[in-house]
């Protein structure tokens, strides 16, 4: 341990005076006088007053280094090069919020950004050092920033083969969901024709992403309904999902509103919602003029006109109750449907 320098303790006069006189040895065999002990007590007193001197000024020595290393310490932290600067917290802010309170301390930033469902997109989440912490002066703050949630939008799949889709649903960082197939007539068999969620939905990572894949035309049996009611074609056929497109022409052998022709004919499958031109018949093309005399006016018209001729009324005399007295073609003949009959009434 370290000795204190401390100054000698004064001794009183009456403490000299009274000095001890170390008896002197008188040797029995020659009478002469011995030295005394007391002096080489003296002198071991003296060598360790000598060391003990040597000691407090290496002491002091000692002393005056670690004064001078503990102010160079202090200095070096809180002027010299060690000196650090104290940041407050940063959570919240923006990088240039941040940066405006940073730069008048001389500190510099970086900045880091992440994925956070909590933080919203440019707001600061942590820094290092944090809240409180200490730089030092021209140092770095490290600044954690937010991207917002981590979203992936669903990409463009409709016309690509499942397996495109899946590749292109990785890249994307989402993945392949449920694969459903069915009918459609405009898309080709094998081909994505929607997804779920839609296209340009935003979502989390790996969100399963489900197809729709076209089958194809959907094709169904075409039954014939040729020499069949018309009526009852035109209905079963569209009840079927043919588009049914019904035109009507006259015929000698094929009686009025049954089925001459279709197009395509029956006996195979074919695309669900194919157009089925179908041919009935208005009956022949020609007619007989009736017999329609004695009667009245009104009653002829409504016969002939069922025949699809065209009456013209010809009234003569002064007969109130006027009725049919001539026909013209005359009854029996054969004419086109269509044609002009002449009714003389009176």
């Amino acid at each position: 341990s370290l000795e204190l320098d401390l100054p000698p303790i004064p001794v009183s006069e009456k403490s000299r005076s009274r000095k001890r006189v170390s008896p002197t040895l008188i040797s029995t065999s020659s009478g002469t006088v011995a030295p005394m002990k007391s002096e080489k007590a003296e002198e071991a007193v003296s060598m360790r007053k000598k060391k003990a001197s040597a000691r407090v000024r290496r002491n002091r020595w000692i002393a005056l280094l670690l004064a001078i290393a503990l102010g160079t310490g202090i200095w070096y932290t809180l002027s010299g090069p060690g000196a650090r600067v104290s940041v407050q917290s940063m959570v919240g802010m923006s990088v240039k919020q941040a940066n405006v309170y940073l730069t008048p301390l001389g500190l510099h930033s970086t900045v880091e950004k992440v994925f956070s469902e909590e933080v919203r997109s440019g707001e600061i989440i942590s820094s290092k050092p944090g809240g409180g912490g200490r730089v030092k002066e021209g140092g770095t703050v490290a600044l954690v920033v937010s991207k917002g949630p981590e979203r992936y939008n669903v990409p463009t799949l409709k016309n690509l083969t499942p397996q495109e889709a899946e590749v292109l649903l990785k890249k994307s960082s989402l993945a392949l969901g449920i694969v459903t197939e069915v009918f459609n007539k405009s898309v080709k068999k094998g081909l994505v024709v929607s997804s779920s969620p839609i296209v340009g939905s935003a979502v989390k990572k790996e969100t399963s992403v489900d197809l729709i894949i076209s089958k194809g035309v959907e094709e169904i049996p075409l039954t014939s309904y040729v020499g069949k009611n018309s009526e009852q074609a035109l209905n079963e056929l569209t009840t079927a999902g043919f588009d049914v497109s019904p035109t009507y022409a006259f015929s000698d052998t094929v009686p009025i509103g049954t089925v001459i022709s279709q197009t395509p004919d029956g006996g195979m499958n074919i695309p669900k919602g194919t157009k089925i031109a179908l041919v009935a018949s208005k009956g022949s093309e020609t007619v007989f003029i009736p017999n329609v005399y004695s009667l009245t006016q009104t009653k002829a018209t409504t016969t002939l006109e069922g025949l699809d001729l065209v009456v013209t009324i010809k009234k003569i005399g002064t007969r109130a109750n006027k009725v049919v007295i001539d026909v013209l073609p005359t009854v029996g003949s054969k004419v086109k449907r269509g044609s002009t009959v002449v009714v003389t009434v009176g």
